[in-house]
């Protein structure tokens, strides 16, 4: 997670209102969801739309504030091993998708961790269903374990 831009919405935020420059709000805005006719939707009405702003980055910083729990990994970790995606892993956690998507991209955080463990038994369980599929004869486990076995060697 990128903490010097954690630390720009937070001081943004404790800027006082009448000193906020929220065009600025609003492209913050922008770089956290992606969304772009949000943004050019706020942009057009900018006078009329200040709560929405000063709300969204509130609730986008408080995520970005908020430590997962220990229950939210074991359960990044449950979902990434039955192949949930990121974005429906947000939805059933209460987090916004993009949060989580940067949490998993870096590599030493706890989320990233889970969903790498998650991932790695998920491929496991795969693995010895199709070793189980191979072993009653079928054709395409038996290829696919093969080439598996052979993947091994590269590794090693």
């Amino acid at each position: 997670m990128d903490h010097k831009f954690t630390e720009q919405i937070k001081q943004w935020l404790e800027t006082p209102e009448t000193e906020r420059d929220y065009t600025v709000g609003a492209l913050y805005l922008l770089k956290l969801s992606g969304n772009h006719i949000m943004y050019r939707n706020i942009i057009s009405q900018i006078d009329s739309r200040h709560d929405f702003v000063e709300y969204q980055l509130q609730k986008y910083l408080n995520f970005r504030l908020q430590a997962l729990t220990h229950e939210q990994l074991q359960q990044i970790e449950k979902f990434a091993s039955i192949y949930l995606k990121i974005s429906d892993m947000a939805v059933i956690l209460d987090i916004p998708a993009d949060v989580l998507r940067e949490d998993t991209a870096d590599r030493s955080s706890d989320v990233s961790k889970a969903y790498r463990r998650g991932k790695a038994a998920s491929k496991v369980k795969l693995h010895s269903q199709e070793m189980m599929l191979a072993q009653v004869g079928s054709p395409l486990a038996i290829e696919n374990a093969h080439r598996n076995l052979l993947d091994m060697e590269d590794d090693e």
